[in-house]
């Protein structure tokens, strides 16, 4: 998969949800890098947030129980295990590595779209069709 796939997804869906109902740090964290790994995705040439880096960063972020690099599990699988928690001496915030996501995810989203919370309800994560009315 690619960039390019989940430009496709988005459009065909007219949006992807990252996550609902929750604003937990570690489910956001987890799901976005589940997402980079899945959709394989790269970083952006005209930006200097390279996707490695945020990967590394997010992983940065969690004390993650048993070998996961060699496990085929999800990041979001093991949070929800309680297998992967927020590391409290992670060299970077959270929040910081939060809004690198943000960034990054923006730089994604195809024309007429955005990444970020849904409008009327800020518990839902993804890309969303811009509002024509405004």
């Amino acid at each position: 998969m690619s960039k390019r796939d989940l430009q496709k997804a988005i459009k065909e869906n007219e949006g992807f949800i990252l996550s609902n109902g929750t604003l937990n740090l570690e489910h956001l964290l987890s799901s976005a890098y589940d997402t980079i790994v899945s959709y394989n995705l790269k970083g952006n040439p005209n930006s200097h947030i390279q996707t490695t880096t945020i990967r590394n960063d997010i992983l940065e972020c969690f004390v993650i129980d048993g070998d996961f690099m060699k496990s085929n599990d999800s990041l979001y699988e093991k949070v929800y295990h309680g297998e992967a928690n927020i590391n409290e001496k992670a060299p970077y915030s959270p929040y910081d590595v939060w809004d690198d996501v943000n960034s990054y995810f923006q730089s994604l989203a195809p024309d007429g779209y955005y990444f970020g919370s849904l409008e009327g309800n800020d518990s839902y994560i993804g890309w969303f069709k811009y509002n024509e009315e405004y």
